[in-house]
């Protein structure tokens, strides 16, 4: 795990990288939502509003950013880490909200049906989109793989869905060209569909954070063969860690000695482990030391 969590070039690369999701975002809303409007394809415009959220879940990514940079203090003796997954959460919220909004749009277009106008340069820049969507998603999965960020997973993973979408609203406007038949309002259903899909996964896994869900089994694994790596060990018990954000975690443990060790021995060996599980694995641990008889 990298120690990028607990230095300020972590919120550094987190800014940076939700500056660039604004940008892309706000460009494409732009574009598409002209291309949309001249098209009367409510699909595409549906897309077109998502970039526009898509953009401004990045503020709120950035927001939560600096929120979570911010040192511990009296009020949050833990720090602000948890900032980030409520900014996931509000992210989520948005998402829904716009899902939820071209739920009743496509729903009347259904039943009022429109003719859409084809358009070869519109589908070819709504096409363009596609790869710019991939690089962004790819850039989002890189800085949040090294920061280890839930705010830039969740927006990895609703640019990944913005593709698929991408892909429906290109057909949409394919169909227009070889029928009269309307699969706009359809189309935008399942645009809506996939957008409120993905603001549901990522609230689950935002509020699942906020309440304390459980470490990953790979952090509990590698404290415990930390400390079950020494020969004086006899046995660990009641290991408990709590998630307090990205790169905050306390912990806290009991470690069986033999007797016969002295204090200071013992206290050398908990000491080396309380710095290096810091080190390595950004966690606080509290060792607690419990003793059994080995001689009669």
């Amino acid at each position: 795990m990298s120690n990028i969590v607990n230095k300020p070039s972590r919120e550094r690369s987190g800014v940076i990288a939700s500056i660039v999701g604004i940008v892309v975002n706000v460009a494409i809303f732009a574009v598409e939502f002209s291309i949309g409007v001249l098209s009367n394809s409510i699909a595409i415009i549906a897309d077109s509003f998502h970039n526009l959220a898509d953009g401004l879940t990045s503020i709120i990514t950035m927001i939560g950013f600096v929120f979570a940079g911010k040192p511990a203090d009296k009020e949050h003796p833990f720090g602000h880490g948890k900032s980030e997954y409520l900014s996931a959460l509000f992210i989520a919220i948005l998402i829904l909200f716009v899902g939820a909004e071209f739920v009743g749009t496509s729903a009347k277009r259904i039943l009022y049906p429109s003719p859409v106008t084809f358009n070869l340069w519109a589908l070819i820049l709504v096409l363009a989109f596609i790869p710019v969507k991939l690089a962004l998603g790819a850039y989002y999965k890189k800085v949040g793989k090294k920061i280890n960020s839930p705010a830039l997973a969740a927006n990895e993973k609703d640019v990944m869905n913005d593709v698929f979408v991408l892909i429906v609203a290109s057909a949409s406007l394919i169909a227009s060209a070889f029928t009269k038949i309307s699969i706009d309002g359809y189309a935008g259903m399942i645009v809506a569909f996939f957008i409120i899909r993905s603001g549901y996964s990522i609230a689950v896994k935002a509020v699942n954070s906020l309440l304390g869900e459980q470490a990953s089994q790979e952090l509990i694994d590698n404290i415990r063969n930390e400390i079950k790596g020494n020969t004086f060990v006899q046995g660990i018990h009641d290991l408990m860690i709590h998630n307090y954000g990205v790169g905050k975690h306390i912990a806290s443990v009991h470690v069986v000695f033999p007797d016969d060790l002295s204090l200071k021995q013992v206290s050398n060996i908990v000491e080396a482990w309380e710095e290096d599980i810091r080190k390595k694995y950004s966690v606080e641990i509290a060792i607690h030391i419990d003793t059994v008889k080995t001689k009669s």
